[in-house]
């Protein structure tokens, strides 16, 4: 969860596919809106697993983590 806003928010459908969990996309996650060099907290207690790198693009912004937990 992004630490910069009061509120959470799950990024919505876009030309990209639609954010909520299971939705039809390019991967399994859930996206949520933050800031780009935003804080950011697990929403439960968990141990990172891997690295995920969905998309071909190398843009840093486009990585996330495997998360196991809770």
């Amino acid at each position: 969860m992004c630490a910069s806003k009061s509120s959470n928010e799950i990024r919505t459908c876009d030309s990209y596919g639609c954010g909520q969990y299971s939705a039809q996309r390019h991967h399994p996650g859930v996206d949520v809106l933050c800031s780009d060099g935003s804080v950011v907290y697990a929403p439960f207690t968990g141990t990172i697993v891997g690295q995920e790198k969905p998309y071909r693009s190398k843009n840093a912004i486009n990585n996330g983590l495997r998360l196991s937990g809770r």
